[in-house]
């Protein structure tokens, strides 16, 4: 450990200034409906040693300078208004703090009551979100063991969420399939923003998402409010953070997502308009470019932007854009057989992943208590896949699979949201999306290539509208009410999705709440697409599919033991119906979609399955202070499912239970100068069950079969994973170094990323995940 410690020294400079390092505090206050800027807002900035204040002008903005550097807490307050308050906030030498604060309106002066004190570092930022919700920061996609700046790895730490699997960030909340998580940056509904990604899945191996462009952003695990449509899961709802109006900030990153080059500033200081920008690229591709005969390539990088132009005539307007390419090729035929992945066969394997989103938002306040947010936005992935294989008899690579798809997605978002008192206020939004899309793939079979999708330029429209209202019984009891309505062109199915969720703050210090709701989500595109071959007819059987329907029920407990320790407990139970499942095939449902890399091309389906996940949730969370912190999350759950036999069966996300420990101090070095940060980060889960394969039939019709009348009642090794952190930063004058270094170990070596059937000798090949995953990072922002 001393020789860590001595290197990370080393990595920083050894200057010592002998004045203080300083630094400045700017931000935008703003009504959290309506989005109008508030003026007068007392702002008090404070920690052991300095207190300072001021406040808002009548653009809302303040501004607190020449602060030493450290960690502050930031109070908000304004007659009519709940406070707001920031615990903890870092104040690093290398650039302004810059920070975006709602504040809601009070209802204190409309009644006789005491008023429970709004300073909960608990609450989402949302305030319709009363159940399975949380906000999170940069800070913390940072400094969690294991993280690496990705938040979706990060989310694996909060109670009711796994992993997908072990190398990848896909995630599995409360027993439902990955597929069931809807990603939206900027109120732009995003596919899949993960490098290396599979068609229809929602996670992959590194994140395309740059965390240091995000601010305090929410997520949801269950019973969400009705402007979210389209997913069955959670959602991820994030929010890109604008760039400084006043000056320009620069950083530089080397790590586990790439190199990345960033900045943030002034564009045009006249009208405050604003940029935040950042590309990476590949760091494993920079080192394969010196040894170009490597048998394995890795290739990706990404761009985000975020131009921002606030306060004109005409109101705001925002563009953010996000994108990322990325392929890897895995070849056998540069390898000796030895190494060969199956003893007498070989592979070459090619996965080429695109994704981009555009979004233009404008906002415009339609008189002091009422706001119009529009959005017209344009997203897309493509996705190649191409299997090459080879044996000792015939050792030329010879073209077994090859798969190509592409979707498109135009969009048209908008929304008013009004305040007709500090009790109520409602919203109402729409949105329109056409989609078109192209799936074709080709596998040889029998001396012929067959297509199990050959779909080219099919287009098709989803038409949503929700309407909700949030009425404030008391100033403890917030009460919640939507509605959902879906239109799917293609099927022509009609959906209404009730909402509902209340909470009441018994006391300063306990709250109960309640949250239920129905959720309904399409079928992964690529599904209405398969070919089924009806006496040499090739019909789409699965093109009238239904939504599959999901009802929530969510009810909760948070005892907040003092202002920086939360003991929060959640009991779930979820229905699930019209769930497509097989004809051919009565143990399959599309439940278990996104359980393996493959995307099952299965024919013949209909909404018949049904589902039901339930689970009791604890979450005993210490938030920072205090130069520490800590999160402990358990999970007790069952997930099952009813496949057309009727029979029920485990799905292939029931573990049945998950811990996760995580923790993390820091040491203050030479005057807030320099720190020094350990982590660690426990997780043990249960097994999750699969499929086994049917080595007998595979070997006799020389491809792989399932042993489906066992599915699911097998299950893999309990897991566990255990992440350390240590990190060092300095604050030079108008420079931050730090550097991190991260290593995980994996028990036993025990995990299987992923297993093959050798069809030629019916062994199974096992591939595992990394025991030990050691990961440095270097970031110098300036």
């Amino acid at each position: 450990m001393k020789y860590l410690i001595s290197i990370l020294f080393l990595l920083s400079p050894t200057i010592l200034w002998a004045e203080p390092v300083r630094q400045n505090i700017r931000g935008i206050v703003k009504d959290n409906i309506t989005g109008i800027p508030l003026e007068n807002v007392n702002v008090l900035l404070s920690n052991d040693t300095v207190e300072r204040g001021t406040t808002t002008d009548k653009t809302g903005a303040f501004l607190i300078e020449n602060i030493p550097v450290g960690y502050y807490d930031l109070f908000f307050s304004l007659v009519g208004y709940e406070s707001r308050f920031y615990s903890r906030i870092r104040i690093v030498s290398s650039r302004e703090y810059y920070i975006i604060v709602e504040m809601g309106a009070s209802i204190e002066l409309l009644e006789e009551a005491t008023i429970f004190s709004s300073i909960r570092k608990d609450r989402p930022v949302n305030p319709r979100a009363l159940v399975s919700s949380r906000s999170f920061t940069l800070e913390e996609a940072n400094k969690y063991a294991g993280s690496y700046g990705d938040p979706a790895r990060m989310s694996i730490n909060f109670a009711g969420v796994l992993p997908a699997r072990d190398n990848r960030n896909d995630i599995i909340i409360r027993g439902n399939t990955s597929n069931g998580l809807l990603w939206r940056i900027d109120n732009i509904e995003v596919p899949n923003p993960n490098h290396f990604g599979a068609t229809g899945s929602t996670g992959g191996p590194i994140t395309i998402i740059n965390n240091n462009l995000l601010r305090t952003s929410d997520f949801y695990t269950g019973a969400f409010p009705a402007q979210y449509s389209n997913a069955t899961a959670g959602v991820f709802d994030l929010k890109m953070k604008p760039g400084n109006p006043d000056e320009h900030n620069n950083w530089t990153q080397l790590g586990w997502n790439g190199l990345e080059l960033g900045s943030e500033g002034p564009v045009c200081k006249k009208n405050n308009l604003t940029y935040s920008a950042a590309h990476r690229y590949s760091f494993v591709d920079l080192l394969a470019k010196l040894s170009p005969n490597l048998p394995e390539t890795v290739t990706y990088q990404d761009f985000s932007m975020k131009l921002n132009l606030p306060n004109t005539s005409l109101g705001n307007f925002s563009l953010t854009t996000i994108g990322g390419t990325s392929s890897i090729e895995i070849r056998d035929s540069g390898k000796p057989q030895d190494k060969w992945l199956f003893e007498n066969n070989g592979e070459d394997i090619k996965n080429a992943y695109k994704m981009g989103a555009a979004g233009l938002t404008h906002t415009f306040h339609a008189g002091s208590n009422s706001m119009i947010a529009t959005t017209i936005a344009l997203t897309g992935s493509s996705l190649e896949n191409k299997i090459d294989t080879f044996s000792v008899n015939d050792p030329v690579p010879f073209l077994w699979a090859h798969e190509k798809s592409n979707k498109v997605r135009a969009s048209l978002s908008s929304s008013l949201k009004h305040r007709f008192s500090p009790k109520i206020d409602v919203s109402v939004g729409l949105y329109a999306d056409g989609f078109n899309t192209r799936f074709v793939d080709s596998q040889y079979v029998d001396n012929n290539y067959i297509h199990l999708i050959n779909s080219k330029d099919k287009s098709f429209y989803l038409y949503r509208l929700y309407s909700d209202i949030s009425y404030r019984l008391r100033s403890n009891l917030r009460s919640y009410f939507g509605v959902n309505m879906q239109y799917f062109e293609f099927t022509q199915e009609r959906l209404v999705e009730p909402r509902f969720g209340i909470r009441w703050d018994v006391s300063e210090s306990h709250s109960i709440s309640y949250g239920s709701g129905l959720h309904s989500q399409m079928q992964p595109k690529m599904i209405y697409f398969v070919i089924s071959d009806v006496d040499g007819d090739k019909i789409l059987t699965n093109k009238d599919l239904k939504f599959t329907k999901s009802f929530h029920n969510v009810a909760g407990y948070d005892y907040l033991i003092n202002p920086d320790l939360r003991l929060k407990i959640e009991a779930y139970y979820q229905h699930i119906y019209d769930a497509p499942v097989s004809l051919s095939q009565p143990a399959y449902s599309l439940l278990n979609y996104g359980a393996e890399f493959y995307v099952e091309r299965i024919d013949s389906l209909v909404n018949e399955g049904t589902g039901r996940n339930y689970g009791v949730e604890v979450t005993l969370e210490k938030f920072w202070s205090n130069n520490y912190y800590f999160l402990f999350t358990g999970s007790l759950f069952d997930s099952k499912y009813t496949g057309k036999d009727g029979i029920e069966r485990n799905t292939a996300f029931n573990g049945n239970f998950a811990f996760n420990f995580l923790a993390g101090y820091e040491f203050q070095l030479f005057n807030h100068k320099r720190y020094l940060n350990l982590g660690i980060n426990f997780t043990y889960a249960g097994g999750r069950p699969y499929v086994p394969y049917d080595i007998e039939s595979s070997m006799q019709h020389r491809e792989v079969k399932l042993f489906w009348e066992n599915a699911y009642q097998v299950q893999r090794e309990n897991y566990s994973r255990v992440s350390f952190r240590i990190g060092f930063r300095q604050n030079l004058k108008n420079i931050s170094i730090e550097t991190a270094f991260d290593l995980q170990y994996r028990s036993d070596y025990t995990s299987i990323y992923y297993d093959r059937l050798d069809i030629e000798t019916g062994e199974i090949i096992k591939t595992l995940s990394m025991g030990f995953y050691p990961i440095a990072t270097i970031n110098v922002s300036f």
